[in-house]
């Protein structure tokens, strides 16, 4: 049986060409979820 656990979904939306301290700002999100334990990302290219 699996144990239930709090879930939050975050959607960010952003520009692609968005940057944070001269890094693509996608990449320093993804980098930062990882670094901080979460348990996934996922990165989508818009229309």
């Amino acid at each position: 049986m699996m144990k239930q656990e709090e879930r939050v979904l975050m959607r960010i939306f952003i520009g692609e060409s968005d940057r944070y301290q001269k890094k693509l700002l996608y990449e320093a999100l993804v980098e930062l979820f990882r670094d901080e334990g979460v348990a996934g990302a996922t990165v989508i290219k818009g229309a």
